[in-house]
C-alpha cells in the first residue's frame, strides 16, 4: 500500500464530483476538509445554469453582470496551454458564488458549492492560516500552501506540504464600461485569490464600493482583505461539518 492510498484509507485524501461530473480532490487540513482543486461548475447543485460572461465585453449596466462565471481558457492572452492543462478552475462574481446579493456575517452558505459543501467564512479562514502556520516550518513564506507550479522565479518555490495545490489564478476586474478585464498578477506567477461568503457590511451610496472579504495566498504572503462585490475570482469550498 502507498503512502497515499495509506492517507485516503485515513480519510486524509479523498475525491468529489459536482453535479456536472468535475471529479475534484480534497484534503483534510486541521480538522476542516478542502477541496484542492477550484471549482469549475457552471451549474448550481439544483442543475441552474449560471450565467456565462465574455471578459472585455461592454456592459451598461452594472446589474447586467452581477451574477456570471468566466472562464479563464477562453478569450485571455494571459493564459498558456500548459497552465489550463492543470484545470485553473473558474472565475465567479460574489453573486454567483453565493447565489445571493448579501450574506449575513458567519453565515454558511452553499451558493455554488456541490451538496455538502460551502464557501468558507472569515472564521474558516482564520482557523486555516493558524493551523499552517503552527505546523509548518516555513509558513511565513507560504511555501506549503504553494504548489510547485506557475509561481513566479522571484518567490519561494512551493511544496504543497498540506496537500491544498494553490497555484497563481485569474482575477478579473469589473469596468461598467468595458466589462470584465482580465488582470495579469494571476497568470502564472502573482497570487491565488478566493471568496469567503462574508460581507463585510461596508456600504456607500457609490455602487462600486459594496466590498467583500476574500482571502489570498501571494508569493510569500497570506492575508485577508476587501474587493469589489462585482469582481471575478476562485471558489474552493469546504465540506460543511454542520
Amino acid at each position: 500500500m502507498t503512502f497515499e492510498e495509506e492517507l485516503k484509507n485515513y480519510g486524509y485524501l479523498g475525491t468529489m464530483q459536482d453535479n456536472e461530473g468535475n471529479t475534484y480532490n480534497w484534503v483534510k487540513v486541521g480538522e476542516q476538509i478542502w477541496m484542492s482543486d477550484n471549482l469549475r461548475s457552471t451549474k448550481y447543485s439544483d442543475g441552474t445554469a449560471i450565467k456565462k460572461e465574455i471578459p472585455g465585453q461592454r456592459n451598461i449596466e452594472a446589474e447586467d453582470s452581477l451574477s456570471c462565471y468566466l472562464d479563464p481558457c477562453e478569450d485571455n492572452p494571459l493564459i498558456t496551454r500548459e497552465y489550463c492543462d492543470n484545470l485553473p478552475g473558474l472565475s465567479y462574481t460574489y453573486t454567483a458564488a453565493t447565489r445571493s446579493y448579501y450574506v449575513s456575517p458567519g453565515s454558511h452558505v452553499q451558493g455554488v458549492c456541490p451538496d455538502g459543501w460551502r464557501l468558507p467564512t472569515g472564521k474558516d479562514i482564520k482557523e486555516l492560516l493558524a493551523y499552517t502556520q503552527k505546523y509548518h516550518p516555513w509558513s511565513e513564506n507560504t511555501t506549503g500552501l504553494r504548489s510547485p507550479k506557475f509561481w513566479s522565479q522571484g518567490s519561494m518555490e512551493g511544496n504543497d506540504f498540506f496537500g491544498l495545490n494553490i497555484f497563481p489564478n485569474t482575477q478579473y476586474y469589473f469596468d461598467v464600461v468595458s466589462g470584465f478585464v482580465p488582470l495579469p498578477e494571476g497568470q502564472p506567477e502573482g497570487g491565488a485569490i478566493y471568496w469567503t461568503s462574508e460581507d463585510n457590511t461596508y456600504t456607500d451610496n457609490s455602487y462600486i464600493d459594496y466590498r467583500v472579504t476574500y482571502w489570498l495566498v501571494h508569493n510569500t504572503d497570506q492575508y485577508m482583505s476587501t474587493i469589489d462585490k462585482r469582481n471575478a475570482i476562485c471558489v474552493r469550498c469546504l465540506k460543511d461539518a454542520n
